[in-house]
Protein backbone atom coordinates (compact mmCIF):
# COMPACT_ATOMS: atom_id res chain seq x y z
CA UNK A 1 0.00 0.00 0.00
CA UNK A 2 1.22 3.44 -0.91
CA UNK A 3 1.96 5.80 2.02
CA UNK A 4 -0.15 8.93 2.30
CA UNK A 5 1.29 12.34 1.54
CA UNK A 6 0.92 13.41 5.14
CA UNK A 7 2.99 10.50 6.43
CA UNK A 8 5.62 11.18 3.77
CA UNK A 9 5.83 14.83 4.84
CA UNK A 10 6.05 13.77 8.48
CA UNK A 11 8.89 11.34 7.75
CA UNK A 12 10.73 14.00 5.74
CA UNK A 13 10.35 16.50 8.56
CA UNK A 14 11.59 13.97 11.12
CA UNK A 15 14.65 13.07 9.06
CA UNK A 16 15.51 16.70 8.23
CA UNK A 17 14.52 18.37 11.49
CA UNK A 18 18.00 19.80 12.17
CA UNK A 19 18.27 21.13 8.60
CA UNK A 20 14.89 22.84 8.79
CA UNK A 21 15.54 24.39 12.19
CA UNK A 22 19.02 25.49 11.08
CA UNK A 23 17.62 27.14 7.97
CA UNK A 24 14.96 28.95 10.00
CA UNK A 25 17.62 30.15 12.43
CA UNK A 26 19.77 31.29 9.52
CA UNK A 27 16.83 33.22 8.03
CA UNK A 28 16.06 34.94 11.32
CA UNK A 29 19.67 35.82 12.07
CA UNK A 30 20.32 37.34 8.63
CA UNK A 31 17.03 39.23 8.84
CA UNK A 32 17.90 40.59 12.28
CA UNK A 33 21.38 41.77 11.25
CA UNK A 34 20.13 43.42 8.05
CA UNK A 35 17.12 45.09 9.65
CA UNK A 36 19.03 46.37 12.68
CA UNK A 37 21.69 47.85 10.38
CA UNK A 38 18.94 49.47 8.31
CA UNK A 39 17.23 50.80 11.45
CA UNK A 40 20.48 52.23 12.86
CA UNK A 41 21.06 54.08 9.59
CA UNK A 42 17.64 55.73 9.64
CA UNK A 43 17.78 56.46 13.38
CA UNK A 44 20.57 58.97 12.77
CA UNK A 45 19.64 62.47 13.99
CA UNK A 46 19.68 63.77 10.42
CA UNK A 47 16.80 61.50 9.42
CA UNK A 48 14.94 61.81 12.71
CA UNK A 49 14.83 65.60 12.54
CA UNK A 50 13.92 65.82 8.87
CA UNK A 51 11.45 62.87 9.15
CA UNK A 52 12.73 61.37 5.92
CA UNK A 53 11.37 57.97 5.09
CA UNK A 54 14.07 57.29 2.52
CA UNK A 55 17.36 58.84 1.54
CA UNK A 56 17.83 59.04 -2.22
CA UNK A 57 21.48 60.06 -2.01
CA UNK A 58 22.70 57.83 0.80
CA UNK A 59 21.89 54.24 1.51
CA UNK A 60 22.45 51.91 4.44
CA UNK A 61 25.18 49.37 3.90
CA UNK A 62 26.60 46.36 5.66
CA UNK A 63 30.13 47.16 6.77
CA UNK A 64 32.33 46.03 9.61
CA UNK A 65 30.51 44.30 12.44
CA UNK A 66 27.31 43.48 10.55
CA UNK A 67 29.29 41.71 7.82
CA UNK A 68 31.31 39.91 10.47
CA UNK A 69 28.10 38.79 12.18
CA UNK A 70 26.66 37.57 8.88
CA UNK A 71 29.83 35.58 8.16
CA UNK A 72 29.84 34.04 11.64
CA UNK A 73 26.14 33.13 11.47
CA UNK A 74 26.54 31.70 7.98
CA UNK A 75 29.56 29.65 9.04
CA UNK A 76 27.69 28.23 12.04
CA UNK A 77 24.48 27.45 10.17
CA UNK A 78 26.42 26.09 7.20
CA UNK A 79 28.17 23.74 9.61
CA UNK A 80 24.84 22.60 11.06
CA UNK A 81 23.40 21.64 7.68
CA UNK A 82 24.01 17.98 6.93
CA UNK A 83 24.80 17.86 3.22
CA UNK A 84 25.57 20.13 0.29
CA UNK A 85 22.03 19.92 -1.11
CA UNK A 86 20.60 21.14 2.20
CA UNK A 87 23.24 23.87 2.25
CA UNK A 88 22.33 25.18 -1.20
CA UNK A 89 18.57 25.09 -0.58
CA UNK A 90 19.05 26.58 2.89
CA UNK A 91 21.23 29.35 1.48
CA UNK A 92 18.70 30.22 -1.22
CA UNK A 93 15.84 30.15 1.28
CA UNK A 94 17.76 32.28 3.75
CA UNK A 95 18.66 34.92 1.18
CA UNK A 96 15.20 35.21 -0.39
CA UNK A 97 13.20 35.03 2.83
CA UNK A 98 15.62 37.33 4.68
CA UNK A 99 15.24 39.88 1.91
CA UNK A 100 11.46 39.72 2.14
CA UNK A 101 11.34 39.69 5.95
CA UNK A 102 13.81 42.55 6.38
CA UNK A 103 11.90 44.55 3.76
CA UNK A 104 8.66 43.93 5.58
CA UNK A 105 10.26 44.95 8.89
CA UNK A 106 11.51 48.15 7.24
CA UNK A 107 8.06 48.83 5.83
CA UNK A 108 6.43 48.20 9.19
CA UNK A 109 8.96 50.43 10.93
CA UNK A 110 8.42 53.30 8.45
CA UNK A 111 4.66 52.95 8.19
CA UNK A 112 3.69 52.49 11.82
CA UNK A 113 6.61 53.37 14.11
CA UNK A 114 7.95 56.36 12.21
CA UNK A 115 4.42 57.41 11.34
CA UNK A 116 4.25 57.46 7.55
CA UNK A 117 0.60 56.41 7.82
CA UNK A 118 -0.16 59.71 9.57
CA UNK A 119 1.94 61.81 7.20
CA UNK A 120 -0.17 64.06 4.91
CA UNK A 121 1.82 62.97 1.86
CA UNK A 122 1.69 59.21 2.43
CA UNK A 123 -1.24 58.70 4.77
CA UNK A 124 -3.86 60.27 2.51
CA UNK A 125 -2.59 58.84 -0.77
CA UNK A 126 -4.17 55.59 -1.93
CA UNK A 127 -1.70 52.71 -2.15
CA UNK A 128 1.09 54.77 -0.59
CA UNK A 129 2.04 51.75 1.47
CA UNK A 130 3.27 50.10 -1.74
CA UNK A 131 5.69 52.96 -2.27
CA UNK A 132 6.93 52.72 1.33
CA UNK A 133 7.44 48.96 0.92
CA UNK A 134 9.26 49.52 -2.36
CA UNK A 135 11.64 51.98 -0.69
CA UNK A 136 12.35 49.55 2.13
CA UNK A 137 12.82 46.71 -0.36
CA UNK A 138 15.32 48.67 -2.47
CA UNK A 139 17.32 49.63 0.61
CA UNK A 140 17.48 46.05 1.85
CA UNK A 141 18.26 44.74 -1.63
CA UNK A 142 21.18 47.16 -1.95
CA UNK A 143 22.46 46.01 1.42
CA UNK A 144 22.28 42.29 0.75
CA UNK A 145 23.25 41.86 -2.88
CA UNK A 146 25.82 41.01 -4.14
CA UNK A 147 28.51 41.45 -1.48
CA UNK A 148 26.76 40.24 1.68
CA UNK A 149 25.18 37.25 -0.05
CA UNK A 150 28.53 36.19 -1.51
CA UNK A 151 30.15 36.41 1.92
CA UNK A 152 27.29 34.38 3.40
CA UNK A 153 27.64 31.70 0.75
CA UNK A 154 31.41 31.40 1.10
CA UNK A 155 31.18 31.23 4.91
CA UNK A 156 28.40 28.63 4.79
CA UNK A 157 30.33 26.45 2.33
CA UNK A 158 33.48 26.73 4.46
CA UNK A 159 31.53 25.75 7.59
CA UNK A 160 29.93 22.80 5.82
CA UNK A 161 33.22 21.61 4.34
CA UNK A 162 35.00 21.92 7.68
CA UNK A 163 32.38 19.88 9.52
CA UNK A 164 32.28 17.21 6.80
CA UNK A 165 36.08 17.03 6.79
CA UNK A 166 36.14 16.65 10.58
CA UNK A 167 33.46 13.93 10.47
CA UNK A 168 35.27 11.92 7.80
CA UNK A 169 38.70 12.30 9.33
Amino acid sequence: MRPSKLSTIKETFQSRKIDIISTLGWILSVTAVVFLTWENFYNAPKYQLSKWIHSPGEAPSLEGYPILLLVIFSFIFGALLSEIRSLIFGYLASQVLSLLLASFCGFYYNWFIRGACNDPLYGSTPFAWEYIYFLAFTDVFRMMFPLASVYCFIAAVCGNLLINWLKNR
